[in-house]
């Protein structure tokens, strides 16, 4: 009888099976790691802050300032220009406007559109690239003394409205069903 002939380690399949799965997870969280660490989501805007498991608007203040001037906003928008007729118990008129249209999701693509006062009392500005789409939209004067917030569905033509008392009011756009 002939003895059987044994063979090295790194030569049984069966080890390599073993030892590669778990060298394979650990791998992957190498690798998931480096994706996190390089590539963080940004979900959570300026005017908001993470206590424990909670996001909470720190700017509430200022949606409330809005509510006692009784400030409502009509934003129109035609190929990324927007016209706002601003009306409200404000002593004076601001010179300016910011819109900011955030993205839901990504905000790299988050834009501001600087809006200045016309003769005729609206406010108007332009947006090289119209954000097409749901985005999270704020209206604010330069001094931040007061903001309308809420969530529009933005169109190529439309007009939209905002309210401080529903600070998510929106209208769908003119000739929309």
């Amino acid at each position: 009888m002939s003895q059987p002939t044994q063979r090295a380690w790194w030569k049984e399949p069966m080890v390599w099976l073993i030892a590669g799965l778990p060298a394979t997870a650990v791998l992957a969280s190498f690798a998931t790691y480096f994706i996190a660490a390089h590539k963080p989501d940004s979900l959570v805007n300026e005017g908001y802050k993470k206590q424990g498991m909670t996001v909470v608007n720190t700017d509430a203040k200022l949606d409330e300032a809005a509510s006692a001037l009784g400030l409502q906003a009509e934003i129109s928008a035609e190929r990324g220009r927007f016209v706002v007729a601003l009306q409200g118990r404000l002593e004076s008129p601001p010179a300016s406007l910011k819109l900011f249209v955030a993205h839901p999701t990504d905000a790299a693509r988050d834009r501001v559109v600087q809006l200045f006062r016309s003769a005729q009392g609206d406010y108007a500005g332009e947006l090289a690239e119209g954000p097409l789409g749901r985005h999270r939209i704020a209206l604010e004067p330069d001094d931040r003394v007061w903001r309308l917030a809420g969530e529009l569905s933005l169109t190529e033509a439309g007009t939209w409205r905002l309210a401080a008392s529903a600070p998510i009011s929106t209208t769908p756009p003119r000739g929309a069903h």
